[in-house]
């Protein structure tokens, strides 16, 4: 009796699993105001307008993304990719390393320097001031 019992628990953990498999549904619509559905998200090349190297990159929903650059450059769009803002910090000279987004206004970027003079910054305004 055990050894039918544990046959059909094996059997039953290796039929389960295909089955889940072979039901996948795509994922349900969720197509709103401010978000396209799952099935329509897709990548596409998109041009800065910079010959520094991108170093950083947070996308905070399909429309708003924030990228740094190799020597001190900060672009920021708020229409998926169609134009980029260049918001970089006044007399900056630092590679930028890292940015991590909050939202359309709010940014922090994570500064390479020498000794002390790496350092996070951080934008409340869109890259206004730093």
């Amino acid at each position: 009796m055990r050894t039918l019992l544990g046959a059909a628990a094996a059997l039953t953990m290796t039929l389960v699993p295909l089955a889940a498999v072979a039901a996948d549904e795509p994922a349900p619509d969720t197509t709103s105001l401010d978000r396209p559905a799952k099935n329509d998200l897709s990548w596409k090349r998109v041009d800065v307008d910079t010959d520094q190297g991108l170093r950083g990159l947070d996308a905070v929903s399909h429309r708003v993304a924030w990228v740094t650059g190799s020597e001190g450059g900060v672009w920021r769009t708020v229409n998926g990719g169609r134009s980029w803002k260049d918001v970089t910090p006044a007399a900056q000279v630092l590679m930028f390393r890292d940015v991590e987004a909050r939202s359309r206004k709010t940014a922090l970027v994570l500064a390479i320097g020498p000794g002390e003079e790496s350092q996070i910054m951080r934008t409340d305004d869109g890259g206004e001031s730093w």
